[in-house]
């Protein structure tokens, strides 16, 4: 682990569009961006509890209320009993009925 570290930080980021339907117009697009850093001593702790890391939520001023936000779930288990860490993005729909989400996960380090 220690490969992703660069003094002590991971520096997660993501990039993308959400898109949703609305009833009066077309499509319409919203860019989002997240930065997160999460310090190694933070994820060391929650891998050995098993807990899940959330990054702060941020809104998308052209929608009704909608957030999004990244979390980090530790020692989750897959359908062939391994094992796995899962990053996430996640979506408040606020007054939204539906969004898609087209996004990269970026995960900058020196050492790796």
């Amino acid at each position: 682990m220690n490969n992703f570290f660069v003094n002590g930080e991971i520096t997660i980021k993501v990039e993308g569009f959400l898109k949703a339907q609305r009833q009066t117009t077309s499509i319409i697009s919203a860019p989002i961006s997240l930065k997160w850093k999460n310090k190694e001593e933070d994820l060391k702790e929650a891998l050995k509890t098993e807990s899940k890391l959330c990054s702060k939520e941020l809104n998308v001023a052209s929608f009704s209320n909608v957030r999004y936000y990244l979390s980090l779930y530790t020692k989750q288990i897959n359908s062939k009993n391994e094992e796995k860490t899962m990053l996430c993005l996640n979506t408040k729909r606020g007054k939204e009925k539906k969004i898609e989400a087209v996004y990269d996960f970026n995960i900058n380090t020196f050492n790796f």
